[in-house]
């Protein structure tokens, strides 16, 4: 015979979690884990609020309870733009470090083009090989600056 008992304990925990807890702070817990498990990254590795609640060992829309079900999307909701303004603080940091980074990033590129005797235009081509030998990722706004402020530098000769 199997013992539910658990199982029954262990959804009441659940619910009393979710019933307990404002929207606010679940949908804290729910970035503090993207936070968690993306941790060392420049970006969130997962920003899924069913594997967040499969971590938990439930999945809150199966609840027969419309409240709590009405209570989740809102959490989610919540979750969802905190977590799209750490990623625009993120992406406009990144900016920033990139674009203190731009001018000798930009007269190493022009030296490099010219060591290597490509010409006076910097194609798209040669721009990825430049960067390849950085072994880095650049924003794509910074690869177009990096691209436009070449070519003008190389036009002067």
């Amino acid at each position: 015979m199997v013992d539910d008992r658990d199982d029954e304990n262990s959804e009441e925990e659940f619910l009393e979690w979710i019933t307990k807890s404002t929207e606010e702070e679940l949908a804290n817990q729910m970035v503090e884990y993207f936070l968690e498990i993306s941790e060392g990254q420049d970006y969130f590795l997962c920003t899924d609020p069913h594997i967040f609640w499969g971590e938990r060992g439930h999945n809150p829309f199966a609840l027969p309870d419309k409240q709590i079900r009405d209570k989740i999307v809102k959490v989610e909701k919540i979750a969802k733009e905190k977590v799209d303004q750490i990623r625009k603080e993120k992406e406009e940091k990144r900016e920033q470090e990139e674009n203190e980074k731009l001018p000798q990033l930009i007269v190493d590129c022009v030296a490099w083009m010219k060591k290597n005797g490509f010409g006076q235009k910097l194609t798209r081509k040669y721009l990825g090989l430049f960067l390849g030998t950085k072994r880095w990722g650049l924003l794509e706004i910074t690869v177009e600056r990096l691209y436009v402020k070449c070519n003008e530098e190389l036009k002067k000769g």
